[in-house]
């Protein structure tokens, strides 16, 4: 029995690492990174995936060697020195070593849970910002097709971080689907007495736990936007407009709105407009 529990003493690093390895793995092939982190974090993820797996390569090597002699060794050991003391419980060892396989468990049974925060009854329209790093160096935009009127395809940070997309400019844009209460839209518009919708997205720096809120309110004297289900993702065309003073929210009056389906990249990354 001693001998069975001191090979398993060799093995439950091994094991331990597979657990980590399935989790990151699991996440980073399996095209979930993109829910949960940037570009450059989802890099350093694959490569840190690549680096455990050496490491689990070389503990197998290690322990084939001379984790059959060692174990021999420790073995007799406690036979003949310390055989007053209580041997090694199997069950406690197989417990450590289950808990690195638990987010790995936890995250095959939950799935992706980070853009569960967009449907938060929580969020606000207060709680929406604009955290600008400065002007990019270059517009991710045809100027010369905006300003001779036609419609250019940007993102939410690209209409925060250029003046030209501000205000008058015809842009196509994907976000998500949010429709506000009165009391919400009131804290912008005073007096304000019908529900407005907002077209959203989070942007991220590292990760999805620092997302925060960006978006654009929603004028549709249309009324396109009628039919569509709130947290729906859209592509909207439309006219910005900055007719709030003072506040650091734009609006967009809607021309048209087509229904997609979530990008595989849900979040907008502040860092890609420097």
């Amino acid at each position: 029995m001693r001998r069975v529990v001191m090979a398993w003493l060799n093995w439950a690093p091994v094991f331990q690492m597979v657990g980590w390895l399935m989790f990151m793995g699991w996440i980073s092939f399996g095209g979930y990174d993109a829910a949960y982190l940037a570009d450059l974090q989802s890099s350093l993820l694959r490569w840190g995936w690549w680096l455990l797996l050496l490491m689990v390569i070389t503990q197998i090597v290690q322990t084939l060697r001379g984790g059959g002699q060692a174990a021999t060794c420790q073995a007799h050991d406690h036979e003949h020195v310390h055989d007053h003391e209580a041997p090694p419980q199997p069950l406690k060892l197989m417990a450590v070593t289950a808990v690195h396989f638990i987010p790995w468990l936890l995250f095959w049974i939950t799935g992706v849970t980070s853009l569960t925060m967009q449907q938060d009854q929580s969020l606000r329209l207060s709680s929406i910002r604009l955290q600008q790093a400065g002007e990019p160096t270059a517009p991710p935009f045809d100027a010369a097709a905006l300003q001779s009127g036609q419609r250019v395809e940007v993102n939410l940070i690209d209409i925060y971080s250029h003046d030209a997309l501000k205000s008058g400019a015809k842009v196509r844009v994907v976000g998500r689907l949010m429709r506000l209460t009165p009391q919400q839209v009131q804290s912008y518009k005073p007096g304000h007495t019908t529900e407005m919708a907002l077209l959203y997205r989070h942007a991220i720096a590292c990760c999805a736990a620092d997302a925060s809120p960006i978006g654009l309110l929603l004028s549709d004297p249309g009324q396109l936007l009628s039919k569509v289900a709130t947290d729906a993702w859209l592509v909207v065309e439309g006219t910005t407009s900055n007719e709030i003073e003072g506040e650091k929210i734009l609006g967009l009056a809607v021309e048209a709105v087509q229904t997609i389906a979530a990008p595989r990249q849900p979040y907008l990354f502040w860092l890609s407009n420097l």
